[in-house]
Parts: structure tokens; C-alpha cells; sequence
């Protein structure tokens, strides 16, 4: 219930907070770190009570590892240098138990800064945050982003090898990864796309055998992985927005892809309203069901979900949280940190940008003044879907029982005062005398 009170006030508020207001509806900050500079930051991933934090810009950037054990007092532990001219431009992190490695694995994509760097995905041992350890780096084209799982049979690791190409390594052992298999999405563009076409990998789900890979033209593929030598192609949805980002969240029967859905730029900046997009992926091919926009140019970007909830970094905004396990989704609560007092040059005001899942912390990155940790809203369950579709149904029982009201009782009567009508009443009988 204290969702739909968020929700309400929510509502009620309207409009985003102004650069130098700080919004906590349904979030409480519990303890904030700048990073020991002005930015600007960028993505984020935790693993145990560590968060690791991309920093800086061309011509060069840095990882920032940061202990939450105390979520009050988050501090930098590390700083961890890139490869000269690159910058990291997504990041995953996974507990994992091979033959060859135990402990805590860290996968950095990397993209350059001039022409004569590459792209890449590096692997970090990060078991002891204070000194994270490279154990490789592969180089290679594509490289905007990575996922990485534990499974069964070992560990894998997913990143764009092209256009519309995504690579399956085998990181067993993480200082030695080998491309197990490669997949290639078919067919040209798709009609009115505005951007290069650029494949991203968006998460792995299902103990590691599937995938949620993205396509800078609107496509979202389910991508089997149950032979990482052969990934097969699970079914594809459309859309012309601009999807770089997106996560999968179990609700109830169903299975739901997340993806932020951007205005189209470079030759033709308009294009769809930037947008949540929601996708059915139960039962074969990813097909579309009503989106979450609202009235505002800010567009959503990276997302994680979790229970019912959906939680996104929808930079301006700020980090909102969609309940996903409503009949209709809607914001439960947002947090807006309140705006530098020296801003990037690059825009001045908030901007969120990553969030990442603590147990019980939500961890959000402001580009310019850092890294939050805000208390976890309750993600619900079994009972609370059950609970808030029947809320959420609530109206529309309403307005079939007063168009009932209104149509049907009227009848009812009518049809009851015309029977009364034809019924004739009965004749007086004679009196009978008794005789002896």
C-alpha cells in the first residue's frame, strides 16, 4: 500500500524538481560520496558490499572501487587507471566459482579516444577491492558493452563483435577468454532508423543461458544460449526508437523486457517520444505492450529491475521507480539529487545516469556530484501482484457496475412494471353456503 501512496504523491507533485532541489519520494538517501572529484561518472555495478564506479572522459579514464559495507559512509578504496586513450563505457560484475577462479570477477568495455586505440573488454579480479588485479583484456571490434553469469557449465561473458554481431566467450578462466560462438542478427535496418546500426548487450538472464541483446534501430532480440557455441536466435521485436538499454524482470507468469526506448538524433532528431519500453518475451517472439512515457524530453537510459520494479536512470528526472507488476505501470517513487554547486560544462543540473541493486540499498550515480545510496523501496511478491492488480482493476470494476447501474437496472424495472401491468387481477368468487 505505501506504493500507491508514492504514487499518489508522485502525482500530486507533477513536474520534475528544479536543478537545485533535491526530490525523495519513496527514497531516502542513506549516504552519498563524490568520488573524490567532479566527474563526470557514468556507469556503475556492485558485487558484494562494492561498488565500482566508470569516471573521467577522453583523452582518458579511471574505475573508482568503492567499499558500501556501511551504506552511511561509502569511501573509495582504489582508483584503477585505464588503458591510455579509453574510457569505460559499461560494466558488469558476478561472483564466480570455476576450476580456474574464485572470487569476485569485474568486466570493464572499453571505447576509444582516437583512432589509434581499440575497443575492448577488460577483466578484473576484484576479490580484494582495495587492489583489483587485470587478468586480460580483449580487444576487438564493437565493444560498448558486456554481460557476464556464472553458469553450470562454467562462466560466460557477452559483448557486441559488430554492427549487428554478438560474441559468446568462454571466461572459465578470465585470464584467458575464448570466443565459444557468434551470432549475427538478419535483415536490413529497420524503415525510418537515424542512427548507425550498433548491437548492445543488454543483460543476461536464465542462469546464463539467455540473452537480452538490443539494436541502435529498435530491434530487441531473446537470444537462446543453452549451446554457447551456437546462440540462437529466440525471437525479435521492433521499434523505431533508439534502444541501447534495457534488463528482464520475472512478473509473476510472464517474463519482461525493460528497454529505454531514446528520441532518434545524428541527420533526424525527431523521431518516437523517448520512452520505457515493455516487452513480452514469454512464449516466443518479443512482442510490445503499453509503454511508460511521460510529458518530458528527458529520456530513460540504464535500468535494473528487480521484484515487480523496474528501477531507472532517467538522467534529468532523475532516478525513477516503475512498478511493472500493476495491470498498469506506474512510478512508485523517484529520487532527484540536488544540482552541483559546480556543474560539467556539458549541462548544469542533475543528471542520473547508472543504478545498481545492493540488498538493501539502491545505489544511483549522479554524472556530476557522484554516487547515492538511497534505502530500498519494498519490491513486493506473490501476494502483493495479487494484491495491486486487484487495486489496479479497481476503477474499471467501478465503471462496469455503474454502466451496469445505468443500463441494465432501468431495464429491469421497466420490464417489472409491464409485467404487473398484464397480469390480471383476480375475479371475487361467489359465497358458497354450507348446506346439511
Amino acid at each position: 500500500m505505501g506504493r500507491w501512496v508514492a504514487a499518489l504523491l508522485l502525482a500530486v507533485a507533477g513536474s520534475p524538481a528544479s536543478a537545485a532541489e533535491k526530490v525523495e519520494v519513496g527514497l531516502e538517501v542513506a549516504g552519498r560520496s563524490d568520488l573524490g572529484g567532479p566527474g563526470p561518472f557514468d556507469d556503475v555495478t556492485v558485487v558484494g558490499t562494492t561498488a565500482v564506479v566508470a569516471a573521467g572522459e577522453c583523452p582518458g579514464g579511471s574505475l573508482a572501487v568503492v567499499d558500501v559495507k556501511d551504506p552511511r559512509r561509502p569511501s573509495v578504496v582504489a582508483t584503477v587507471p585505464l588503458r591510455p586513450s579509453t574510457v569505460a563505457v559499461d560494466l558488469d560484475a558476478q561472483p564466480l566459482a570455476t576450476e580456474s577462479f574464485t572470487g569476485d570477477l569485474l568486466a570493464v568495455a572499453l571505447t576509444p579516444c582516437t583512432a589509434a586505440a581499440s575497443p575492448g573488454v577488460a577483466y578484473y579480479d576484484l576479490t580484494v577491492p582495495a587492489h583489483p588485479r587485470l587478468l586480460a583484456e580483449r580487444q576487438g571490434p564493437g565493444a560498448g558493452s558486456v554481460a557476464i553469469a556464472q553458469r553450470e557449465d562454467g562462466a560466460v561473458a557477452v559483448r557486441p563483435a559488430g554492427p549487428t554481431s554478438v560474441a559468446v566467450d568462454d571466461i572459465s578462466d578470465p585470464a584467458r577468454p575464448v570466443e565459444a560462438g557468434r551470432w549475427t542478427a538478419a535483415g536490413p535496418a529497420l524503415a525510418g532508423t537515424c542512427v548507425p546500426l550498433e548491437a548492445q548487450v543488454a543483460g543476461l538472464f536464465d542462469d546464463g543461458r539467455r540473452a537480452l541483446v538490443l539494436l541502435s534501430d529498435g530491434r530487441v532480440y531473446d537470444l537462446d544460449l543453452a549451446v554457447p557455441s551456437r546462440p540462437a536466435d529466440g525471437g525479435m521485436g521492433g521499434s523505431t526508437a533508439r534502444s541501447r538499454y534495457g534488463a528482464v524482470l520475472p512478473v509473476g507468469a510472464r517474463t519482461l523486457a525493460i528497454v529505454a526506448g531514446e528520441r532518434g538524433d545524428g541527420p533526424c532528431p525527431t523521431g518516437p517520444v523517448p520512452r520505457l519500453r515493455v516487452l513480452e518475451l514469454t512464449g516466443g517472439t518479443p512482442s510490445e505492450v503499453e509503454p511508460v512515457q511521460f510529458t518530458t524530453a528527458a529520456a530513460p537510459g540504464r535500468l535494473v529491475a528487480s521484484g515487480e520494479l523496474a528501477y531507472v536512470a532517467w538522467h534529468g528526472d532523475g532516478l525513477r521507480v516503475v512498478d511493472l507488476g500493476a495491470v498498469k505501470p506506474v512510478v512508485t517513487a523517484q529520487f532527484i539529487p540536488a544540482g552541483p554547486e559546480r556543474p560539467l560544462e556539458r549541462g548544469a543540473g542533475p543528471a542520473v545516469v547508472a543504478v545498481a541493486l545492493l540488498d538493501e540499498h539502491v545505489v544511483a550515480v549522479d554524472r556530476s556530484s557522484g554516487l547515492y545510496l538511497l534505502e530500498r523501496p519494498d519490491e513486493g511478491g506473490p501476494a502483493s501482484t495479487w494484491w495491486t492488480n486487484v487495486v489496479g482493476l479497481l476503477p474499471y470494476l467501478l465503471f462496469a457496475a455503474l454502466l451496469t447501474a445505468l443500463l441494465v437496472l432501468p431495464r429491469l424495472a421497466l420490464s417489472r412494471a409491464r409485467a404487473r401491468s398484464a397480469v390480471p387481477s383476480p375475479a371475487p368468487e361467489g359465497v358458497r353456503r354450507r348446506t346439511t
